[in-house]
């Protein structure tokens, strides 16, 4: 085997390694990827659905929207205690008319997305 080979091997060989280690690193650092559960499928009113013109404009502010926020991460907070048993956590709210998507933080980092629509929390 000639010289240039058998550099060309251990080159080959230290990537390989090297992407089999990264892998590995990656797969027990990382939290579990969720697949999608159809049984958990999420039924959200007509105006959500993909291709619907009946949305809501975000930028018209109507003055009831702070009071449905409100409503909505008080029912999302309720809801995530509830489901998990921690207190500790705070919410922010964003208006899609449709529903409302809140996502829960607990110190400062985002731990979850909920839905809320038609006076229900979706998790």
């Amino acid at each position: 085997m000639s010289k240039y080979s058998n550099s060309r091997l251990r080159f080959s060989i230290v990537i390989v390694s090297a992407i089999v280690l990264i892998g590995i690193v990656l797969a027990t650092h990382l939290p579990p990827v969720a697949f999608f559960d159809s049984s958990q499928a999420l039924t959200l009113p007509n105006c959500c659905t993909a291709g619907s013109r009946s949305g809501y404009d975000q930028n018209k502010k109507s003055p009831q929207q702070p009071d449905r926020l409100d409503a909505a991460k008080d029912a999302a907070i309720k809801y995530y205690e509830q489901k998990y048993g921690d207190a500790q956590v705070t919410a922010t709210a964003k208006d899609y008319g449709c529903h409302i998507e809140i996502t829960i933080f607990k110190q400062g980092q985002p731990l979850k997305v909920l839905t809320y629509a038609n006076g229900r929390v979706y998790g």
